[in-house]
């Protein structure tokens, strides 16, 4: 089994039911997951989630008739993504910003439309002295032409011309490591293939790297450049991929930024997120539940809305038929048993002060959410059908401006950002070959809570950017379930076969270049450094002598037995995972 792990485009859906008169002071967000969860990915079916979107257009189209009363705006939101750690509602939520600091949001919106517009500005000054044919071919022409640039342009040519020249030496790395591993197998044979290969090889690598931080009018008039070398080929490619990633980056500033001026707009929201899975079979009531998350302190927000279900059963005289079930300011933790590991779209919303609620059927079997078979009780509403008439009078209550629905405590969302750089490439001591591509992750004890549970992705995953950079403005702490300061980010780098070439290096050298090992999540940059190492396993760690299994493993090198100065283990059931230097 192969698993490959890409970046691609999710959509999010938001539609706004107005009001008439002014703007309304206050919204009623309807929030869904049009995903599917599976342990099967290409088997999903996804009925429960597709059970919660026609609750969301039955909501809709009851709605709408009674467009005329209504006091509060009501905001249908369907987010996907959701399987990888509820990624495409957290951006969602980084655009709305928590409760109390939405301001903040729209500043940093302004400053990365900025960023985005000036380096487009300034890759179009740079692409247009590619029009003369004399630029990147003639070092006269070339260092005329970049005089010519504003110092701000020129700087920025200097770092992705140092870029393009470091990933040539970058590339020339693996076939030098391969070589230099096959002559070693038989170090006594001079005259043979493989000391040849490796002799070439790193001649190779040697003039790339003497090379690479030259500026490019002194690079054009060396004489030993590479037979075949294109600089402006590789020049205009680097300038195409950025062109590309800040054009993609703009589009979403202006996307998100017409969203948070919806959402900036209300001072009061209330979000009511479907998540009722029917029964199979019924013994008398109806129970209908709601839920803001584990964890989360129900207030005197859970308490209206309580009363407010409570009314509608009145109204619709279902009173005897739905019971509705609340515990008090402990309510999310009571109701977390029920839910068998679902997770749900109030908790992020919640743990940033917004009152949200995820209906739930406490009779229903939510621990069959991820089956890669349809569920059969989706298809069959009797179960639920009271509870579905309460929903319905509930929330045309609360858009009709029912209810008063304060702030929820905040928990600090996490901010992440920083670089990530590969050791061991060119001369410098500190490592600076940004990585473009790397995949960051959690770096955890899988035993202690597990990446993935009941086929959802617990953890967020996430690629850095042209640049080498990774940054995740807002992550609710409902993400980051079981995550604390001690626990670290990782990352890799996935070779053109799709294994693991580079890893993170938690080895004491790489820590006093760029600690890592501990992290507040608080938006500070933390540096990232990988080394190439290959993963070496042991898979049994008991102890045969008695019959105890080791705590711990620590692999030494041949020569000298002493421990490797990169490191990255992982303890995983009975194993232990390490990642060495492939040459050792």
């Amino acid at each position: 089994v192969r698993t490959a792990y890409r970046s691609v485009p999710t959509t999010n859906l938001v539609a706004v039911l107005r009001a008439p008169g002014p703007p309304a002071a206050g919204a009623v967000v309807i929030s869904v997951s049009q995903d599917g969860f599976s342990l099967l990915p290409d088997l999903v079916h996804g009925s429960f989630q597709a059970l919660q979107m026609a609750i969301q257009l039955r909501l809709l189209e009851g709605l709408a008739p009674h467009r005329d009363a209504l006091q509060r705006d009501v905001v249908f939101v369907a987010t996907s993504g959701d399987y990888t750690a509820q990624n495409s509602l957290n951006r969602l939520l980084s655009t709305v910003g928590p409760y109390d600091q939405r301001g903040s949001v729209r500043e940093r919106l302004v400053a990365e439309r900025a960023e985005h517009e000036g380096r487009l500005g300034t890759i179009g000054a740079i692409a247009g002295l590619l029009a003369d044919p004399a630029f990147g071919a003639e070092a006269a022409a070339s260092a005329a032409g970049l005089r010519r640039l504003a110092p701000a342009d020129q700087a920025f040519f200097e770092e992705q011309f140092r870029y393009v020249l470091r990933r040539r030496v970058f590339d020339a790395s693996e076939p030098l490591l391969q070589a230099r591993i096959r002559f070693e197998r038989h170090p006594e044979d001079l005259a043979g293939e493989p000391y040849q290969a490796f002799r070439a090889a790193k001649r190779h690598y040697d003039r790339l790297n003497s090379q690479a931080a030259l500026p490019l009018p002194r690079y054009l008039e060396r004489r030993d450049r590479v037979a075949g070398d294109d600089v402006r080929a590789a020049i205009g490619e680097r300038l195409a991929e950025l062109r590309g990633f800040h054009e993609v980056q703009l589009r979403r500033v202006a996307q998100e930024e017409a969203l948070h001026k919806v959402f900036s707009g209300y001072g009061e929201l209330l979000v009511i997120a479907p998540s009722l899975m029917p029964p199979r079979r019924m013994n008398g009531r109806e129970t209908l539940g709601f839920t803001g998350g584990s964890g989360v302190v129900h207030t005197e927000a859970a308490d209206t809305f309580r009363r407010m279900l409570q009314d509608a059963a009145f109204a619709l005289g279902l009173q005897e038929a739905v019971a509705v079930d609340f515990r008090g300011l402990n309510h999310g933790s009571a109701m977390n048993s029920v839910l068998g590991g679902l997770p749900i779209h109030a908790l992020p919303w919640s743990q940033l002060s917004y009152p949200a609620f995820s209906m739930i059927a406490p009779q229903g079997d939510y621990s069959e959410f991820f089956r890669p078979l349809p569920h059969p009780a989706t298809t069959n509403l009797r179960s639920i059908a009271g509870s579905l008439q309460v929903l319905g009078e509930a929330t045309l209550s609360a858009a009709r401006g029912y209810g008063a629905f304060g702030r929820l405590p905040r928990y600090s969302p996490y901010s992440l950002r920083g670089m990530v750089y590969a050791s061991g490439i060119g001369n410098s001591v500190v490592p600076n070959y940004p990585v473009a591509g790397a995949l960051i992750c959690s770096k955890e004890d899988e035993g202690r809570y597990g990446r993935i549970t009941a086929a959802y992705q617990r953890k967020p995953l996430f690629f850095t950017d042209p640049y080498g950079r990774y940054s995740q403005p807002l992550l609710s702490a409902g993400t980051f379930f079981g995550w604390s300061d001690p626990t670290p980010l990782s990352a890799v780098w996935f070779d053109a076969q799709g294994r693991i070439a580079y890893c993170k290096d938690e080895g004491l050298n790489a820590q006093n270049m760029y600690q890592s090992r501990a992290m507040a999540y608080d938006g500070a940059p933390v540096h990232l450094v990988l080394y190439r190492g290959d993963p070496v396993a042991v898979l049994n760690r008991v102890n045969p002598q008695s019959m105890r299994a080791f705590t711990d493993v620590e692999f030494l090198r041949a020569r000298g037995l002493t421990p490797f100065p990169s490191a990255l283990k992982f303890t995983v059931g009975d194993g232990f995972l390490n990642f060495l230097p492939p040459e050792e």
